[in-house]
């Protein structure tokens, strides 16, 4: 389940009023929301075009790209990209100490909808042997993941797995992982995965009643990669992670402000990143999955500008659970 903004795609976009768009394939185009809570798609030479809604997204989107960022209203932009990201500490501080409102009680069912609403399996037929983030978020990801979330003798799921899980195999080796295994959605893909030592091909978004193909208290760690805004039944599968992971065990969730707009749940979009760590922070907690000690960490690389630390390249966030003994 890792798409990519370096292929062109075309697809049919299901909007709820009944209308289709054909989208060609496009260019990628940045996306975020000014201090005035307006929306905004930057086009390709820089241009700023004003949206309100997402339906306008998406209609922008058709002239500009269906990969883009979600919008964002944390503490400073970036004066390239005009992306408003999170300054140094907040994403820390997006876990609360105590969760107290429930925020998917009173949801409707648009929240977990998305704009195209074909089946996964459709969308998800043909290999991406890319990346969905740039290089140097790739190698973040793996040398958090190969240092400093494995351990010695861990059993691992990669959940929404692709042909990369970010695990070096030296690491693996050296560890003596137990296994790695891997869920996601195109066979091909996860034949390439050279670290997996078994694969499984299982739609999470097909049923609302999800489990997981894994014994109970199957492995140390669960693993779940630039993935999470496009399941549309999260606190199921959060619930289901709990359950196949060991006593002690913990889930880490990765991800980024990067994502295809059509497919990610309208939870997600139009919220910026502080919003995203809380909403996934959230479904640890309200998972009834018995989830403790959630924390995020911001493993984005920063360089100084000024007063700000800015983020440099793309923003990778985690968020960690363990499973309660």
């Amino acid at each position: 389940m890792h798409p990519t903004n370096k292929i062109l795609i075309a697809c049919v976009v299901s909007i709820p009023t009944g209308l289709a768009f054909v989208i060609p394939p496009l260019r990628a185009a940045r996306h975020d929301r000014s201090r005035t809570g307006r929306s905004f798609l930057s086009g390709k030479d820089g241009e700023s075009l004003e949206c309100s809604t997402r339906r306008d997204i998406l209609q922008r989107a058709i002239a500009a790209s269906v990969f883009i960022p979600t919008a964002s209203e944390a503490m400073y932009t970036d004066p390239v990209t005009r992306i408003v990201l999170p300054s140094e500490g907040e994403i820390e501080s997006a876990i609360p100490k105590t969760f107290v409102d429930n925020p998917f009680e009173d949801l409707d069912k648009t929240s977990f909808g998305r704009l195209d609403q074909t089946p996964d399996t459709v969308f998800y037929k043909n290999p991406r042997f890319t990346e969905h983030v740039d290089d140097n978020a790739v190698q973040t990801m793996t040398k958090f993941i190969s240092n400093d979330v494995l351990k010695q003798n861990d059993s691992v799921l990669d959940l929404c797995s692709s042909w990369t899980s970010h695990i070096e195999k030296s690491a693996a080796e050296k560890l003596t992982l137990q296994r790695i295994s891997g869920l996601g959605m195109n066979e091909e893909e996860l034949k390439a995965n050279t670290v997996l030592n078994d694969y499984t091909l299982v739609d999470l978004n097909a049923n609302p009643n999800v489990v997981l193909p894994y014994d109970d208290s199957s492995f140390d760690v669960v693993l779940c990669q630039l993935s999470i805004d496009y399941l549309i039944h999260p606190l199921n599968v959060m619930k289901e992670v709990r359950r196949v992971l060991k006593s002690g065990g913990k889930v880490v969730i990765l991800f980024s402000n990067r994502l295809f707009i059509t497919k990610a749940v309208g939870l997600w979009t139009g919220k910026d990143d502080l919003d995203h760590v809380y909403s996934v922070g959230s479904y640890l907690n309200f998972c009834d999955g018995g989830f403790v000690n959630i924390e995020a960490k911001d493993l984005s690389t920063r360089k100084k500008k000024g007063k700000e630390k800015m983020i440099v390249g793309d923003p990778i966030y985690a968020v960690i659970g363990l499973k309660s003994v």
